[in-house]
């Protein structure tokens, strides 16, 4: 049974000198399935902990289904989906009163069928209003100077002892993207000349993000970690699959530290590096420099890739 929680920003409004932001939190269940099993109930937890869903943040509960089974039966399913998270809702302190909707509309409609159905319709919303006060305006300080010949340190093998890791330096992805903006291009051509002057050594490339536990950025909580990610917008979460793809794996494919690890990896396979010395792997934000982020600086050295030796 795989579950995952969704966090992303779909409206922003202005009411007077307040802010109003509605955030979206989506649980997913199993077919057929509306009771909160413990997994469901940890991410719900962790989710009302970091302070994502306050006790006194306005709610609206929303359930569905796919579109198998009976329409009659999806819209009990889709009902009983949301009651049972609202319950438990409740239960973690958050306030009944502000539950300002909680039901159930069913499945949800789409043109192709498939006789598995469609997961990622198998759901309960949870819509958070949230209101904050404007800061003063600010007059904007002068851009910072970007390098316009970023470089790797000088092969940087040799002074990395084995098990531990060295920073890309200068690599720019685009917003919310996994993929890297051309002025980073020689970066990368600099690692592949570095793996082919040292062709015994293996590496795993390490993918981290930052801005999630403040809400400046889009999260997904893992099935396996219970750690926030953010979401890789460049990526089709409705793309054709390998039906063989593990559907956890399938659900993960989104995650932006995962793919921009991956992309570096992929990157390294086409200019000719062995992928048997390779692997690579998304941390979200579960391994940060800077604990506490504060400033751009704190953000910037948490979103980061690190190359890691394996063997040599």
């Amino acid at each position: 049974m795989y579950k995952y929680f969704l966090l992303f920003f779909i409206l922003s409004g202005k009411i007077g000198t307040a802010q109003v932001t509605y955030d979206t939190v989506q649980a997913h269940f199993a077919i057929n399935e509306s009771v909160l099993d413990e997994t469901d109930k940890q991410l719900l937890s962790l989710l009302v902990s970091k302070g994502v869903i306050t006790p006194a943040t306005n709610l609206v509960v929303i359930g569905y289904a796919d579109y198998l089974g009976s329409e009659n039966k999806n819209l009990e399913l889709s009902e009983n989906r949301a009651r049972n998270v609202s319950d438990y809702l409740v239960s973690l302190g958050i306030n009944k009163d502000l539950i300002k909707l909680c039901t159930g509309k069913g499945s949800v409609k789409r043109e192709e069928k498939d006789k598995k159905g469609f997961p990622a319709d198998r759901r309960v919303d949870i819509v958070m209003e949230t209101t904050k006060v404007e800061a003063p305006k600010i007059a904007p300080k002068p851009p910072v100077p970007v390098a316009t010949t970023p470089s790797l340190p000088p092969d940087p093998f040799p002074k990395t002892p084995l098990g531990s890791s060295f920073i890309l330096e200068n690599i720019l992805f685009y917003a919310n993207r996994h993929e890297i903006e051309d002025e980073s291009l020689p970066i990368l051509d600099r690692l592949v000349e570095d793996m082919k002057t040292h062709p015994n050594v293996h590496i795993r490339i390490e993918g981290h993000i930052c801005c999630i536990h403040n809400g400046k950025s889009m999260a997904e909580v893992s099935y396996k970690d219970a750690i926030l990610d953010a979401t890789d917008l460049g990526i089709d979460e409705n793309a054709p699959y390998d039906e063989n793809e593990p559907i956890k794996q399938r659900y993960r494919r989104n995650t932006l530290s995962r793919n921009r690890a991956k992309y570096i990896y992929e990157y390294l396979v086409k200019k000719g590096i062995s992928a048997d010395r390779m692997s690579f792997i998304g941390y979200g934000n579960l391994r940060p420099l800077v604990k506490d982020e504060r400033t751009a600086e704190d953000e910037a050295k948490n979103r980061r890739v690190e190359i890691r030796i394996t063997d040599r």
